[in-house]
């Protein structure tokens, strides 16, 4: 259950931060020096690094799709998921140079299927900023070369989502010198409250810090309440089970109550008696615990091909997936 827990909270979560830290109602300025102090307020923190991101909308063959553009540095953890690319190169090393005069992007798949293009082609980014011209106010527009695209490993979030590089992402939106915010990444998912806890106590107003359950935990309230009730019939199974060796040794004495007294006569006292049972109890105990563990360590490493083995012979199916996947042809 708990493996069911983590892998349905990257399917929603996917690329989102641990902790934000944020400046209430305007971007941040001096980050370098605020991103080095989360860095060392708790030993859990991994990387503090900022990220400026705003909302856009892309434009292709007249085609229009609504993202998130975010602007990111190297190392991010984005990049450690699959990636459609050019000519199969590291996307990261493609997404922080300018090739011809466009500087990179990156998108979600499901958004290059929207917009109708692939690896190599050339979009046009419309933020939400205009420019003063004789002709009266006319929206911002810059062209990026798609360098990438993400296979969806995890997360519906990240679909929302086109990544460009920092430094760039600061010059199109005009935020030279500041950012949107500082992400952090501690050293699991589980530690992010205790770690927002320290940075609250480090940060005051006007910066505002919350973790990813802050954000996004209502997502994951009816897993909880989920994992709780298969705890609870567990449990009732666990006694039910112990009820019925409690049981089993009641009519075992019941029956051999004429060896006991047998025993008895010839000398033996009620205590190693006692032992007797206590031992078959436990080994009953032992060996039911060993062989269950075994045969569902068993069951579980083997699920997939047990699975579909039970699938072919009768002809049903158990579990329904959709693999979705898509190839771009390189340019």
């Amino acid at each position: 259950m708990t493996g069911f827990h983590d892998g349905v909270r990257q399917q929603i979560l996917g690329n989102v931060p641990h902790v934000l830290i944020q400046r209430h109602g305007q971007d941040m300025e001096g980050y370098l020096e605020v991103a080095r102090k989360a860095k060392a307020a708790s030993p859990d923190i991994v990387v503090a690094r900022p990220f400026v991101t705003k909302e856009a909308m892309l434009l292709s063959k007249n085609n229009v799709a609504a993202v998130n553009v975010k602007g990111i540095e190297a190392g991010n953890k984005v990049f450690d998921q699959d990636f459609i690319s050019i000519d199969s190169r590291p996307v990261e090393e493609l997404l922080f140079q300018v090739e011809n005069g466009f500087p990179g992007l990156v998108i979600g798949i499901d958004t290059a299927a929207s917009l109708g293009v692939a690896v190599g082609d050339v979009i046009n980014v419309i933020p939400p900023l205009f420019t003063i011209s004789p002709f009266g106010m006319m929206p911002k527009m810059k062209p990026f070369r798609i360098v990438g695209i993400f296979r969806q490993r995890g997360g519906f979030l990240d679909t929302y989502f086109g990544f460009v590089s920092l430094s760039e992402a600061q010059k199109f939106f005009d935020t030279e010198g500041r950012v949107s915010g500082i992400e952090i990444e501690a050293d699991s998912f589980d530690n992010s409250q205790a770690v927002a806890s320290l940075l609250r106590e480090e940060f005051g107003y006007p910066y505002v810090v919350r973790s990813w359950e802050d954000l996004f935990g209502s997502f994951l309230s009816a897993l909880k309440l989920e994992k709780l009730g298969l705890f609870i019939v567990l449990g009732i199974i666990v006694l039910v089970a112990a009820f019925n060796i409690a049981t089993t040794l009641i009519m075992v004495v019941m029956e051999k109550h004429k060896d006991i007294a047998i025993l008895r006569a010839m000398g033996a006292t009620s205590s190693s008696i006692m032992k007797i049972f206590v031992l078959e109890g436990f080994i009953i105990g032992t060996l039911g615990t060993s062989l269950g563990t075994g045969l569902g360590l068993l069951l579980a490493k083997n699920a997939d091909p047990i699975i579909k083995w039970i699938e072919s012979v009768l002809h049903v199916r158990i579990f329904i997936l959709r693999m979705w996947s898509m190839s771009w042809p390189s340019p």
